[in-house]
């Protein structure tokens, strides 16, 4: 982390260790592509599927589209992409034969467990937060969101 300046206020010093943060993200995000040959919707689709897998919870397209804030279209060209790639499948839900469930293939689970070791350095940073901290980060990062949200966008 660089020193910071006299002349720099406390926000300014959090906004610059915010950007710092995304950029962090981004980078992963992209050796993680790199890695897995996914787009970033691509390994989230594959997180949900495997997570509801391994929580015993029936994901359907539905779901699935919601999850990802997607239309059934998209999730479909989606699924079709995981399954070429050998990742998830379609499979007849025994509840309801009329439905589809998304599952993962033990490809797509081995794939999902290598993409989470890539955040086990910040998962165990975020283990040593105290509750303290987490109270003071949380009310800011809550102050900091709204105010993001609520910020006129000028129009054309």
């Amino acid at each position: 982390m660089t020193t910071e300046a006299a002349d720099t206020t406390p926000g300014q010093s959090v906004w610059a260790a915010l950007n710092a943060l995304r950029d962090a993200e981004v980078q992963q995000r992209k050796q993680v592509s790199a890695m897995t040959g996914l787009s970033d919707n691509d390994q989230e689709a594959l997180r949900l599927i495997v997570d509801a897998e391994l929580n015993g919870t029936p994901l359907g397209p539905k779901d699935l589209a919601r999850g990802l804030a997607l239309s059934s279209a998209s999730v479909t060209v989606l699924m079709d992409r995981l399954e070429k790639r050998g990742l998830a499948r379609r499979a007849s839900n025994s509840a309801d034969r009329r439905a589809l469930l998304v599952v993962p293939t033990d490809t797509g689970i081995a794939l999902s467990k290598a993409v989470n070791a890539t955040s086990a350095g910040h998962t165990e940073v975020l283990g040593t937060v105290t509750a303290e901290e987490a109270a003071v980060i949380t009310g800011f990062l809550g102050r900091l969101s709204e105010a993001i949200y609520d910020a006129p966008i000028p129009e054309d």
